[in-house]
């Protein structure tokens, strides 16, 4: 009974599923792990064997509580990619991004502006440092270089919303002079995001190359943020707590 003397009632969360409760019990009495580790166990295998599950908050161990809440996250996600499926028949399990209906021609469109957006969100984060992988004097160097198009403002991001220094700063000419110098990360990186980029507009290549670009892109993307993707390619089952270095 609570104190206002209505009886007590459980509330239970249906994006919990039963065998959470039931292995916790098992772990415990069954065998022999404290309720910490019990918890633990559970949470390793949000993710598939191989894999270490990213903590709830960055570089920092998780506690028993970060644990859980990590737990409920992963859980609360998955019912909701279930529940959008079931409902909207929007299957996030097998695409990160599902396009808009025209009301007109009742088809799929993509619009443009939202690319533009994540390019320049691309840059910001490239400016900033946040790839630790990458070198960034590697962009200063090319910014030097008499070839490449690319200038101190683009650079430094003086204009932040201006696509024209994001195509500047993550351009195919950027991509030959990290080629040339050997700068490989830095030039796979900025060459996925420049084809990526050209397939968004398609003139002067074909539809197949399209879709080449834009699938580079994706599994550079899936490297990082899904590294099981070539053998579990379920998006339902990301870690919720991972985070993309380029783009913060």
């Amino acid at each position: 009974m609570t104190p206002d003397g209505t009886p007590y009632t459980r509330k239970v969360n249906p994006a919990i599923p039963t065998n959470v409760v039931r292995d916790l019990f098992r772990l415990q009495y069954q065998n022999g792990l404290t309720l910490q580790d019990a918890i633990a166990n559970i949470r390793g295998s949000l993710v598939p064997c191989g894999y270490t599950p990213w903590p709830f908050k960055h570089d920092t161990p998780e506690t028993m509580l970060d644990m859980l809440r990590s737990i409920v996250g992963t859980y609360e996600f998955r019912h909701v990619v279930k529940s959008m499926k079931e409902e909207f028949g929007a299957d996030f399990t097998a695409h990160l991004y599902v396009p808009e209906i025209d009301p007109v021609t009742d088809s799929e469109h993509h619009e443009r502006g939202d690319h533009n957006h994540i390019l320049k969100r691309i840059a910001g984060c490239t400016r900033n440092g946040n790839n630790p992988e990458l070198n960034f004097e590697a962009f200063v160097e090319a910014m030097r270089a008499p070839n490449t198009g690319l200038t101190y403002t683009a650079l430094a991001g003086k204009r932040k919303q201006s696509v024209v220094d994001a195509e500047r700063l993550l351009s195919y000419h950027v991509v030959e002079f990290f080629r040339e110098k050997g700068y490989d990360k830095e030039y796979e990186y900025t060459k996925v995001i420049a084809q990526w980029h050209e397939a968004s507009d398609g003139r002067g290549i074909s539809q197949l190359q399209r879709c080449r670009y834009n699938y580079l892109m994706l599994n550079y993307i899936l490297d990082e943020w899904m590294p099981w993707h070539k053998e579990n390619y379920d998006f339902s089952t990301i870690d919720i707590n991972r985070y993309l270095l380029f783009s913060l």
